[in-house]
């Protein structure tokens, strides 16, 4: 089968200028919830818990990975890195399980500030890999709320 070379080169733009056409608008955090300590240690602590989140994007989208800072009243607590793939549907609710590797001597500093609040204000920044129609796209990701500590 003889494939005309101009198709074979034009072929992946058409298919990227489709996918700019119609940006990729952010998730909406929805919830965290399942919060649980995993490993605790003197140096290093694990966080397990599981985010919510809404698609308000009229197509399908997969999240190949995330890597991510984590700050709890402005001072850095850990890193979380996510290496799976989810798939998030268009239009819909999806879940990421979070595992966030927390350094003690951050956290320790800070307990007391965060013991003394009903809230905290959590910041993630880093990036965020997501496919859409087989091409990946890296979202920044500087993310800042209050959330109520349960």
């Amino acid at each position: 089968m003889n494939h005309n070379p101009i198709i074979i080169i034009l072929a992946p733009l058409l298919l990227l200028a489709a996918c700019q056409s119609s940006p990729v608008k952010e998730p909406v955090f929805i919830e965290s919830k399942n919060f649980r300590v995993g490993k605790l240690g003197l140096q290093k602590s694990t966080v397990n818990m599981t985010l919510d989140y809404f698609n308000p994007n009229g197509f399908a989208l997969t999240l190949e990975n995330a890597d991510l800072e984590v700050y709890v009243e402005n001072k850095y607590v850990g890193k979380t890195i996510l290496n799976e793939r989810i798939s998030i549907p268009a239009k819909d609710t999806f879940s990421i399980p979070v595992k966030i590797d927390v350094e003690m001597k951050n956290l320790v500093s800070n307990l007391m500030m965060v013991g003394l609040n009903e809230d905290v204000e959590l910041k993630l920044k880093g990036t965020a890999r997501l496919k859409k129609a087989g091409i990946g796209i890296t979202l920044p990701i500087d993310y800042a709320g209050r959330h109520k500590l349960r």
